[in-house]
């Protein structure tokens, strides 16, 4: 992936895919308009998908103010997806993985709980003696019910490197020995962010991911899934702060807001919304180099 190929790729595919686990936020919105003055730039499409996989945290009123927060900023879009009506989709994506001998079941109980709060101090890799168990016992745990979580077996000590190039920040690199064995499938069957993700990235023609920073280091996961599913992951291009144009101060955040459900500002946009805000619409309609 170059910053080359994410310039240059043809009609362009992207995505916003928020989790509505809550308000829709200015960070949110700006990811949104970058997709979306891409999108428009190029006459390509712009996709809205909500990541509602995360059942438990899934509220009716954060889907109603991803909707009425966009439609407030006078954007749009042009297809519309459901990652909670695609589950047999990335179910079948992980069972195709795990029969690759890419992923493993993981019967330790409370893996969730244990696994990933490990990870976030950088200790946790994997569960002992999990990606040791044969394929012959595996199955035999599986079907007297034990609840098991489906894991992606990181390539170790064979000194490879994961390594894309980020439009904004260059070549990024991580060392594949230093990436945790990262869940695929819940133990309830539900999949996971990234696993969701990178399939319908995949399946619904994604040609460039634009996200914000914080996204930087799950790209490493991605690209061992991406590889998992046989297919070649799009160009991607995390900004930052330092990419808000002059018109981001029409959409900053109170300390309190009042009326705007979905926290995005108390001042005023045009009538028109972010169509006549100077900035964006000179970046939609310049013309390209």
């Amino acid at each position: 992936m170059s910053q080359d190929s994410f310039a240059s790729a043809p009609t362009p595919r992207v995505r916003f895919a928020p989790s509505p686990t809550g308000f829709l936020h200015v960070g949110s919105a700006r990811t949104f308009i970058f997709n979306w003055l891409f999108a428009r730039h190029n006459d390509g499409t712009m996709v809205l998908r909500l990541d509602d996989t995360d059942v438990e945290r899934n509220t009716e009123a954060s889907v109603q103010s991803i909707f009425e927060g966009l439609r407030w900023l006078g954007l749009s879009w042009d297809e519309e997806y459901k990652q909670s009506e695609r589950l047999a989709l990335h179910r079948s994506a992980a069972h195709a993985i795990f029969e690759k001998g890419l992923a493993y079941r993981d019967f330790t109980p409370a893996h969730a709980a244990v696994g990933e709060a490990s990870s976030a101090q950088g200790a946790w890799l994997f569960n002992p003696g999990t990606r040791e168990l044969s394929r012959e016992e595996s199955d035999r745990h599986a079907a007297a019910g034990e609840p098991f979580a489906l894991r992606y077996r990181v390539p170790r000590g064979q000194g490879r490197t994961l390594s894309f190039v980020d439009a904004v920040y260059g070549e990024q690199s991580k060392s594949a020995d230093e990436v945790e064995d990262f869940a695929l499938l819940r133990s309830d069957g539900m999949p996971t962010y990234h696993l969701a993700s990178c399939v319908d990235d995949a399946d619904l023609h994604i040609s460039h991911i634009i996200r914000g920073q914080d996204h930087l280091t799950n790209t490493f996961k991605h690209l061992l899934i991406f590889e998992g599913l046989s297919v070649e992951p799009p160009p991607v291009c995390a900004f930052t702060a330092a990419c808000r144009a002059r018109w981001h101060q029409a959409l900053e955040t109170p300390p309190r807001p009042r009326r705007q459900r979905h926290h995005l500002s108390r001042r005023r946009l045009p009538a028109g919304g972010v169509h006549q805000l100077p900035v964006p619409a000179r970046l939609v309609t310049q013309e390209r180099p």
